[in-house]
């Protein structure tokens, strides 16, 4: 039986996979009017390139709340992590 900490683990690891996906990357760039500025964005959805900023800053959020909750943890557990350090994460998604 999984317990609530490892189904926390795994659902974290689970959506960095996918925001990973959705992660403007240099490659990604090319036909943006500024690529500097829109590498590290987030798009909207997986199948578009729309951009909002408030899809990047939600992701920012989510991702500032995780590692309170990791921290929270630590605190009341000693150094126990509770997402491994170097989760295993595929390679980097590349559209061919």
């Amino acid at each position: 039986m999984v317990t609530m900490v490892e189904n926390i683990a795994i659902v974290s690891v689970q959506s960095t996979r996918f925001l990973e996906r959705l992660m403007v990357r240099s490659e990604d760039a090319y036909w943006m009017p500024d690529p500097s500025i829109a590498v590290g964005g987030i798009r909207v959805t997986a199948a578009t390139f729309e951009m909002r900023v408030d899809a990047t800053s939600e992701t920012l959020q989510m991702l500032l709340e995780g590692l309170a909750i990791e921290d929270e943890h630590r605190a009341i557990n000693g150094h126990h992590e509770l997402i491994p350090a170097q989760p295993v994460l595929p390679a980097p998604f590349r559209p061919t």
